[in-house]
Formats: structure tokens, sequence, C-alpha cells
């Protein structure tokens, strides 16, 4: 056994030094601040190292303001479209959104070589940045990768040194962890912590594990917040470890149990179904009311709310795209019954095209009144949403709004008679003698729907992704009818940059629809990894399968959410894998395992079908990543 254990002392070794060369690779070849944000992230940095004390939000440097954009400028940052900044203002030129927000941990790391260095230029001290984050934060997650595939595999099992290597031969992953970005901190102090959880649960209780996981998610609560999940992770490993000694089926029934009081603590019934509610009004946007004028359920909305994030309107409906974009080039009539609490002049529902957005400014009363208006949408039209928004007149008192009866309709209507609806939902009418379909969705408040309790809306405003509410959050994942092109179009970007969208995701591999290879790959991984679960199934060691896949939900999860929060919205934000990177070791051991057991089936000795896989699987990460590097280079 000494042998064998002295025959594998080469393993770390080689994994860092193919990390080294493969890290000093990306630095060299993308140029100064063609990494995401990468100058205000270093701005965070460089004001650590030159000024006493944490910086607050809004504070700058205009020197290095300026030596930053001059810098910019040399290295050609702005000949591809991007305005440049006028250096001659009195005006700090901008570098992009500022990130002192951020939890200080890596930049402080960041920061300290820097105050070595203060005479260097900022393009010299760019780089050094890149080296110490290579250091800290990549070759530090690809020995943990090792460490991890290590604790859980035999020996001689070929995924001890394959492993770290794809990883470390992953495009996207190395061109983030060799750019100066708090992901790259965020991603290793995570992967820090996963080891430990790992190790808690595959050895049982111990102090030492226990301290690990405990001090590496308090870090993670000081890096970023795509690690905060470390957090409540916490408590999900002591849970697994602390009942390992338990039968099977009480484990289920405890857990069956402990969802089920969590899901009634969250959840309650009564929002309006497919409306998207970013209003933290106390009041319910659904009320049954006697002045209805369809149906029993109204809308009210609260104009003195506020809403978060606060680029979103109170409600959102997104229209199907299927129905959107039959209204391209054509005209449309979109109309509601309003009145209010008291007279006020507010604005009509509004229909958003992703180009302009269109309404009318009406006086209410006391009295519900038919308002509409007709509106000539673009040829170019792809999407559309509408929003009750209802926002009066500047220093105008805030009032209760009250709305039935919405509707979008193809066509151009007349105002002067309100249409007839053929059902209490509002789905189907007639309108100047003509049938009408009203391409909204619950337009008359009639369908309630399951909602998020006020106490978690609040708290998920201040700590989910992109600040977006769980009540948005949950009316999305419910209609499937309205965004399935949203979520497939997030799923594709988000598997798109695991590979690798470079730059500030305006850089791909060249080729074309160079992704399907990458699709391929990674789906016969998965077939693999599916026959080893039924292989394993009796004796794989589930708790940490568990773990691992309730890991990889949560972060891969929190990224998509990302998306989700800019569906109304002009340009839609969509979030790239570096914000699920802290996941990256459980994501990319599904395909290694996969190709392991695929190897195996083969009819030949077990060590020449273990060989194979080596060859074959290191063979496709080393052509990825020339592919990827030859991309940057041609395109830079």
């Amino acid at each position: 056994m000494q042998t064998n254990v002295k025959d594998r002392n080469w393993e770390p070794w080689i994994i860092l030094l193919i990390a080294i060369f493969q890290g000093f690779l990306y630095i060299l070849v993308v140029p100064p601040w063609q990494h995401y944000d990468e100058p205000s992230h270093f701005e965070y940095a460089w004001l650590l190292a030159n000024r006493s004390g944490f910086p607050n939000p809004g504070d700058y440097d205009i020197d290095l303001r300026r030596s930053l954009v001059e810098s910019m400028i040399q290295y050609g940052f702005y000949e591809r479209g991007t305005q440049k900044p006028d250096l001659q203002s009195d005006n700090p030129p901008s570098i992009g959104i500022q990130q002192l927000n951020d939890p200080p941990l890596y930049y402080l790391i960041l920061s300290l070589p820097m105050r070595i260095v203060k005479s260097w230029g900022v393009s010299s001290q760019l780089y050094l940045g890149r080296i110490v984050t290579m250091l800290f934060s990549y070759l530090i997650t690809i020995l943990i990768a090792w460490g991890i595939i290590r604790e859980i595999t035999s020996l001689k099992n070929p995924l001890r040194w394959i492993f770290p290597i794809s990883i470390s031969l992953l495009p996207g992953f190395t061109d983030i962890m060799t750019s100066v970005n708090n992901d790259a901190g965020a991603i290793a102090i995570f992967s820090f912590f996963l080891w430990g959880s790992i190790r808690l649960i595959h050895r049982g209780f111990n102090w030492f594990d226990l301290i690990w996981i405990v001090g590496a998610a308090f870090a993670c609560a000081f890096t970023k917040e795509t690690a905060f999940v470390a957090i409540p992770l916490v408590l999900i490993v002591l849970i697994i470890t602390l009942t390992r000694n338990l039968r099977w089926w009480i484990r289920v029934i405890a857990v069956g149990l402990i969802l089920l009081v969590g899901l009634g603590s969250f959840v309650n019934w009564g929002e309006v179904a497919f409306w998207y509610k970013a209003t933290q009004q106390e009041v319910p946007i659904r009320q049954s009311n006697y002045a209805a004028i369809i149906g029993r359920y109204i809308f009210q909305v609260d104009t003195g709310a506020q809403v978060a994030p606060k680029w979103m309107d109170p409600l959102v409906q997104p229209i199907p795209k299927q129905d959107a974009l039959k209204l391209a080039g054509k005209t449309a009539t979109l109309g509601a019954w309003m009145w209010s609490d008291k007279p006020v002049k507010v604005r009509t529902p509004v229909l958003h095209d992703g180009i302009g957005t269109y309404y009318s400014i009406v006086k209410l009363t006391e009295q519900p009144t038919f308002f509409a208006f007709n509106v000539l949408l673009p040829e170019e039209l792809v999407r559309a949403w509408v929003s009750i928004a209802p926002k009066p007149k500047k220093n105008s008192p805030p009032a209760v709004v009250y709305l039935d009866g919405l509707l979008l309709v193809e066509g151009e209507y007349s105002f002067l008679q309100p249409p007839h609806f053929l059902d209490a939902a509002g789905n189907a009418g007639k309108w100047d003698g003509q049938n009408f379909k009203n391409l909204l969705r619950n337009g008359s408040a009639e369908n309630g729907s399951v909602g998020i309790h006020s106490w978690l809306n609040s708290f998920g405003t201040d700590y989910f992704p992109h600040y977006a509410r769980p009540s948005f959050i949950l009316s999305y994942v419910l209609d499937w009818q309205g965004v399935n092109w949203h979520a497939k179009l997030i799923t594709s970007h988000l598997f798109r940059s695991l590979w690798g969208i470079f730059g500030w995701g305006n850089v791909v591999f060249l080729g074309h629809k160079p992704y399907r290879i990458f699709l391929v790959f990674f789906l016969i991984g998965i077939v693999g990894a599916l026959l080893w679960f039924w292989k394993k199934k009796k004796v794989a060691p589930w708790d940490l399968v568990f773990f691992l896949g309730l890991v990889i939900f949560i972060i891969w999860g929190s990224a998509f959410i990302r998306g989700v929060s800019h569906l109304p919205a002009d340009r839609l934000a969509l979030p790239v894998a570096r914000y699920a990177y802290p996941a990256i070791i459980p994501t990319m051991l599904i395909p290694a395992v996969g190709y392991l057991t695929l190897s195996r089936l083969l009819n030949l000795i077990s060590h020449k079908a273990d060989r194979i896989f080596s060859l074959v699987y290191l063979a496709m990460f080393v052509s990825f990543d020339i592919w990827a590097l030859v991309s940057l280079y041609r395109f830079y």
C-alpha cells in the first residue's frame, strides 16, 4: 500500500504545473481590462491599497480614473463600439458599474501586493492582480478539486488526476479565474467550504471538519453574494452527518416533514395568477369588490408603495411569444376599467415591446370608467409585456387605483363603447361588432394563485440575486406558457458560458454553431452518469450525491434567477456561468464520472479501459482549450 501511495505523489505537482502554464497563457492572451467589470474591480483594490480605511460606495480617485481610461484607450477597449469618456471633463470618467458595495475579503487580499508597487502603472498593477488571483483562486480551486476527488475515489481511480486537470483546462473557468474579479475569490472560498463539507459527510462528525466548514462559510459571507449559500448549507451538512445512522425511510419522512413545514411558512394563497408582483404594498393586489365590472375580483394598486427591484413596475405580465409575434407591424388596442379612492391623474396599463412604451394619461374618479388606446407596433417586435404602473404626477398624493377587465387585442377599436366579455375571466368577447381574443391572461383577476408571505418577500429583496422578489420568481416558475422562450434563452446562455463566452460577453468560440459540440459532449457525459447511478444504486454514497446535487441546484438556480429579474426590461440581461462557478467541481464531476463509466463498458481489461478514458477525456479538454485560445487570439 505504501508503494502505491508513493507512486501517486506526482499527481498534485503535475496538476499544478499544468494549471500554472494554463493560467499564464490566459493572463497574457487577454488584453488588460477585457474581463467583466475588470476596471471597477481593480479600482476597489487600488483604493484599499492607496487609502486608509474602506472606501464607501461612490468614492473614487479622479487621477486613477483618468489613468484607467488612458490605459483602456491604449489597449483598444473602446474600439468596438463603447463610447470613449471625456478625459477633459471635471467629472470623473466612467469605468463601468462600481463594485464598492461588494464584501471586501477578495479585494483586501488583492490589495496587499499592490501596496508595494504603488509606483507601477495601472496596466502593470493589473497584471500583478491577475497573477495574485491566479495563485489565490485558480490554483487553490484546482488543488481543492484534487482533494475532493481524492476523498471520494479509490487509490487507482484515474479521476484523481484527470478530473482536476480537466477543470484547469475548461476555457471559461480559466478565463474568469485569471482576471481581476471577486467571482474568482468566491469560487475558491466556496470550493474550500465544499471540500470540508464532503469530508464531514464522508468521514462522519468530527470537530476539525465542522470548524473548517463554519470558518469557510463565514469567509464566504465576506467575499460575494454568490457564495452566501454556504451559510444555510452548513445546517444541511450537519443534518446529513448527524442522521447518517438512522434508517433511510426515517430520514425521508423527516426531510418530507421539514419541506412541508417550510412550504407552509413560506407560501400563501391569494396572489393574481399570471401577474408578476414587484410592489411592496401592504394591501392585497387581488381583492373581492362589489364594484367589479367582470366577475367578483379587481386589481388594487397603491401608488405610494415601493417596488423592488427599483427598475420594475408594480405588476407585470409577459405576453406569450407566439401571441406577441402576431402583433409585429400591426395595430393593437390596450384597455381597462379604472377608478380610484380619490380623484387623480395616472397612467393607464402600459404596453412594452423592448423598443418603446405605450400608455395614456387619464383622470380617475371614484366611478369605474373604461379607458383604451391604440398603438401601431414595430415590424421588428419580438416580445411584449404589459405592466400595471399607475404612477401619478410628481408631488401628487398617493392613491389606491382599482382596475378590472384589462384587455389587449389585435386590431383598432373605438373607445366610445366598451367591449362585452363572454366569460367572467375576460378571455374573449365582442367589441365594435367583432369577436376578439384577449391576449392578456387573467385580465379581471378572477384566477388566484399561490404567493409568498411578506416576511420572506422582504428578506428575499435584500438577499436574492439581483434583488428579485421571491413572489416575482415564483410567478415566473409557474408561468411556463408566458416565459418558456426566456427560460430556454437563459439556460442556453448559461450552458454556453460554462465553456466560454469571453471578454465582456462579446467573444465566443470560432466556428459555425460551435456550442453544439459542447452540448453533445455534455449529454454523453450525463448518459454515462445516469448509467453509473443505475449500476451503483445499492452502494452509491447517496448522502454525498444528495448534497452535491443540492449544491448544483441551488447555485445554478441562483445564477438563473439573475436573468429572471430582468425579464421586464428593454434590454435582456442574460446571466453567465461565472455566477454558477462556485459549483464548478460538482458540475464537472458529472461528465467525468459519466465518461469513465462509459469507457468501462468496453470489453477490455479494466486498466486499459481507464487508460483509454484518461487519454480521450484529456485530449478533448486540450482541444477545447486550444480552440478557445485561438478564438481569443483571433478576436484581439
